[in-house]
């Protein structure tokens, strides 16, 4: 029997699995990851979700049977904020995380077009994140929502989709 995937907003009490979220989407392919607390430690992780529910946070859920398996949202980090993000200005920088068992099932195209939606709604003229080079699966997934490289440091891909057209 197939699972049935659905969305909806994130909110306040969604904190705790966004934390969890922020774990997989910091360390989706190293098999030597550090433990969780560790990881989410490190400031300019622990940007991503401290403080969750500020102005022009959000995000998005998704759920199977009424499980939470995956999520995405989107912060805006100003230019000035060292443990921000590496996108900069008034472009929001997004992350997306699925449980392990919930990938290469449509879940991420899911959560991206919704994310991408609301971010369209909120008039927001383009959106950035940052993937390990690879993380092809992501890149791949990223590339066919409109994303495009515009800087590689490290390993690490800055991608924008312009959210104008």
């Amino acid at each position: 029997m197939s699972r049935t995937y659905t969305t909806r907003l994130a909110t306040l009490v969604d904190s705790t699995f966004l934390r969890a979220m922020l774990y997989e989407a910091a360390s989706p392919l190293r098999r030597d990851r550090p433990p969780r607390e560790e990881l989410l430690a490190n400031r300019s992780v622990a940007a991503f979700i401290d403080g969750w529910g500020r102005p022009g946070d959000h995000g998005i859920v998704a759920e199977s049977e009424f499980e939470p398996v995956g999520a995405a949202w989107f912060r805006v980090f100003p230019d000035d904020d060292p443990e921000g993000g590496f996108v900069g200005g008034e472009t929001p920088e997004m992350l997306i995380a699925l449980t392990p068992e919930h990938r290469g099932k449509g879940v991420g195209g899911l959560l991206l077009s919704a994310l991408l939606g609301k971010a369209k709604e909120e008039q927001k003229p383009s959106i950035g994140l940052n993937v390990p080079r690879g993380n092809l699966p992501a890149v791949s997934l990223f590339r066919r929502h409109g994303f495009v490289v515009v800087r590689e440091h490290h390993g690490i891909l800055t991608m924008h989709a312009d959210l104008t057209g």
